[in-house]
């Protein structure tokens, strides 16, 4: 329990250096006022940048090759850390006024059981375009924004929802609009001034949680085995990162072979990895890489620098439940869950394994991935 104690105090420090401004709303709280579309706008940022800090830092050197004496065994063991830089274009997303629905219930009005069969209505849906104004305001933060609040949607006038629960008994319920304004018109303003504000008040977007940087750290062990084969695998018991973010864990696997190619060493592989924050968020990732690079021939200290590919493939899960009254026209709590990709494929990285003092070594590593730019450091023990 020491021990992971004082991993999980180590991992926390390294995750949380990059998230220290991170505003004082919790990720759950935010996508409790997004709906399917808006939750993957809002936290795409956030995928890709997860995708493209655990793809970093994966390997040490190009070689997979290890000596065969005194053991055929090469090894080493440390602690990888990684932030990713998100970029302007991200910070706004296009929300989606559409998926959002508020349900007028003009069925049970009084008066309207008086009217004959033809005119008595049915209850009519509206989306939030046809109920909200906008102000001509497009784009909302997403989470990686520092913007403290999201565009505030304010609720139009009783007539202009009039007109919009008028087009739809028109279009739908094939009333004509003038049986709607002689024998509905009295009834449905009525209920509308004295409803409308309940119905359908006024609705703010989240703003974002200042995530301009999306860090991930790790403990990570390469073994290097006859046959140029090298087994990978990635850790980090689970902790709490911070209030907002809650319980955090990751793990992984990878395994790469050494190619036969002359004067440089060059290597194949592909990793494996599963993070989770809380019961909110699952994230699981498949790297495919290719890598070259060669140790400098210089005494004593030892310098191999190296160069690398890969195709990134990023999937996350947000399983969320918004409560009843969060949303208007939401009067139940409602269990989302769904898939969304990450943005980043194609990356391309550079970097450059130090070592100065014997079994130890310092990494260092930056990656391009689409938009996103990533800044890896790594350190730890090091044989063959």
């Amino acid at each position: 329990m020491r021990l992971k104690a004082v991993i999980g105090m180590v991992l926390i420090l390294a995750l949380l250096m990059p998230v220290s401004h991170l505003q004082a709303q919790s990720l759950e709280e935010s996508l409790q006022k997004m709906l399917g579309d808006n939750a993957r706008g809002y936290v795409q940022p956030l995928v890709t940048g997860f995708g493209a800090g655990m793809n970093s830092g994966l390997y040490r050197k190009a070689s997979t090759k290890t000596a065969k004496l005194p053991l055929p065994i090469g090894l080493d063991v440390g602690l990888v850390v990684n932030a990713v830089a998100v970029p302007d274009a991200a910070m706004m997303f296009e929300y989606s006024m559409m998926e959002n629905t508020i349900t007028f219930p003009l069925s049970s009005m009084s008066g309207v059981s008086m009217l004959p069969a033809e005119l008595q209505p049915d209850d009519v849906t509206l989306t939030f375009s046809d109920i909200y104004d906008n102000g001509g305001v497009t784009e909302t933060p997403t989470i990686a924004s520092d913007q403290e609040d999201g565009v505030l949607l304010s609720t139009r006038t009783p007539n202009e929802v009039y007109m919009a629960l008028r087009t739809q008994l028109v279009e739908e319920q094939g009333m004509s609009g003038g049986d709607v304004d002689t024998y509905l018109q009295p009834s449905i303003m009525n209920f509308l001034n004295g409803n409308l504000d309940n119905i359908a008040p006024d609705f703010q977007f989240p703003g974002g949680l200042g995530l301009e940087f999306v860090p991930t750290a790790g403990l990570q062990a390469n073994v290097r085995i006859p046959f140029g084969i090298e087994v990978q695998g990635r850790y980090v018991p689970e902790f709490e990162i911070s209030e907002e973010f809650g319980m955090f864990s990751m793990y992984g696997a990878g395994l790469r072979k050494n190619l036969p190619v002359p004067i440089l060493d060059v290597s194949v592989g592909a990793f494996y990895q599963v993070l989770k924050i809380g019961d909110i968020l699952e994230a699981t990732n498949i790297n495919y890489h290719a890598e070259l690079g060669k140790r400098l021939p210089i005494p004593i200290i030892k310098i191999t620098p190296y160069i690398g590919a890969g195709y990134d493939q990023t999937t996350i899960n947000l399983t969320y439940t918004i409560p009843a009254g969060t949303i208007p026209g939401i009067d139940e709590d409602q269990e989302l869950s769904f898939d969304l990709e990450g943005e980043n494929t194609i990356r391309m990285n550079a970097g450059l394994t130090l070592q100065v003092l014997p079994l130890t070594f310092v990494n260092a590593e930056v990656a391009l991935v689409g938009d996103y730019q990533v800044a890896t450091v790594g350190l730890g023990i090091m044989f063959k």
